[in-house]
């Protein structure tokens, strides 16, 4: 199981806001930090299926996900707020 603690984002205007514009950000940044770490490492991206989680959490709120993983192999994990 991975738990994630965060804090919610900073206020802005309504205006400013659009549902999804947070993860749209957050998957960009993902991108360009795997892309980065598969460039310099053995690491590479999961054949079997990539996952983007995410959720929005208030101050000291937390979520949990579970995730299979296979014995003996290795894995990186990489996150963007």
């Amino acid at each position: 199981m991975v738990s994630v603690r965060g804090t919610a984002a900073p206020p802005e205007r309504k205006s400013e806001w659009t549902p999804g514009k947070y993860m749209s950000q957050a998957i960009v940044k993902i991108m360009a930090a795997g892309t980065a770490l598969e460039q310099r490492s053995n690491f590479g991206w999961n054949n079997s299926g990539l996952s983007f989680l995410g959720a929005f959490l208030q101050p000291k709120a937390a979520i949990s996900f579970n995730i299979h993983f296979d014995a003996g192999s290795e894995y990186a994990f990489v996150g963007a707020a």
